[in-house]
């Protein structure tokens, strides 16, 4: 749906065995997501994970991205 589709790493802070990463996102729809026709909008929309390590590598993660106030 988003072939110039782009994360940017904005944020990366770590402490103990958690990680958060904030990684906006932008892009220009041009096919179908899901129900919604390509509008050939550009949007950017804020993204944040958080990851929890065990050795080395991820085990659980959370990530929350903001539908509401994407825009272009």
């Amino acid at each position: 749906a988003f072939p110039d589709f782009h994360f940017e790493l904005a944020d990366l802070i770590a402490e103990g065995d958690r990680v958060v990463v904030r990684v906006p996102f932008t892009g220009t729809q041009q096919g179908r997501l899901m129900d919604i026709a390509p509008t050939g909008r550009a949007v950017r929309v804020g993204e944040i994970l958080i990851l929890r390590l065990v050795d080395g590598k991820i085990v659980e993660g959370w990530e929350e991205f903001d539908e509401v106030t994407a825009h272009a």
